[in-house]
């Protein structure tokens, strides 16, 4: 039931290692096995919230709606601003060293709660708001 095996050549000499021939099938039921498996034996992580860090930001998963919904609001409040005659701006999180701490418990790093401004007007950030723009754009068409 294809569980021949197949040569395989290492690195262009002569030795011959054995391949198992599994299908695409019985790959992806390990696949799912292992996973599910890691899922179970994962000790509960803890929440920024859980730790107190009050000054941190918080990665979540958003329903595609809620995804939509704040992608809406952010152009709806600059083409407000644009017709005001303002500039439009994004408050993005600060990725610089000092906005960056190291969270054991989590096993990771986060940022603090320092922003920054990028405004469409400022010449030195016009293409980083209107690659933000463009991708805001992208995630909102698939998710539509």
């Amino acid at each position: 039931k294809g569980r021949g095996a197949a040569a395989a050549v290492d690195g262009g000499t002569k030795h011959i290692h054995e391949i198992p021939n599994f299908t695409d099938e019985e790959v992806l039921a390990h696949v799912r096995e292992l996973a599910q498996l890691m899922i179970k034996e994962a000790a509960p992580r803890k929440t920024i919230a859980e730790l107190g860090m009050t000054s941190a930001l918080e990665v979540r998963e958003l329903a595609p709606a809620e995804v939509m919904l704040s992608i809406e609001r952010l152009i709806m409040d600059a083409a407000r601003k644009i017709l005001a005659g303002e500039s439009m701006t994004l408050s993005v999180p600060s990725r610089t060293a000092t906005n960056q701490e190291f969270v054991a418990e989590l096993d990771r790093i986060v940022l603090k709660d320092q922003r920054m401004e990028r405004s469409f007007t400022n010449v030195s950030q016009v293409r980083k708001v209107a690659v933000t723009t463009r991708v805001m754009s992208l995630v909102h068409e698939v998710l539509n």
